[in-house]
């Protein structure tokens, strides 16, 4: 079964938003975990949480804070870098679709919508590059 449904723009800005850091956090402690055999259990040893948060984190069951993703961020030695631009020059940001979650996956959704909306992370999420 198949069906169509629209999103607006302020949904879809903030799911790209929400599936680009992801997808970048997501990214990083992949590296760090083959490179160095980092695991979940060591991140949420550093910020001293339970392994079932750090991994609802990283796998985008979670809807983040900025805090949050500082946090992610410094534990597995990242930085977190944003670009924001006035809305004249956003045709100079292109956006590139990655990951796409296998057909009727429930992480192709957004649950909820208020400051305490839990997230399922976009696996067709965004990566910005600046041109």
């Amino acid at each position: 079964m198949s069906f169509e449904f629209e999103i607006d723009d302020s949904d879809r800005v903030r799911a790209e938003l929400i599936g680009a850091v992801g997808n970048d956090l997501q990214a990083l402690f992949a590296q760090r975990k083959r490179e160095e055999g980092l695991t979940q259990k060591q991140v949420a040893d550093e910020l001293d949480v339970d392994k079932s948060r750090v991994h609802r984190c990283l796998t985008g069951h979670a809807n983040l804070t900025l805090s949050t993703v500082a946090d992610l961020s410094r534990a597995i030695r990242g930085k977190v870098l944003i670009k924001i631009v006035p809305e004249e020059e956003a045709g100079r940001w292109a956006i590139h679709w990655s990951n796409p979650a296998p057909t009727g996956s429930p992480h192709n959704k957004v649950i909820g919508g208020g400051p305490k909306a839990e997230c399922a992370q976009p696996h067709q999420a965004a990566t910005g590059i600046w041109k």
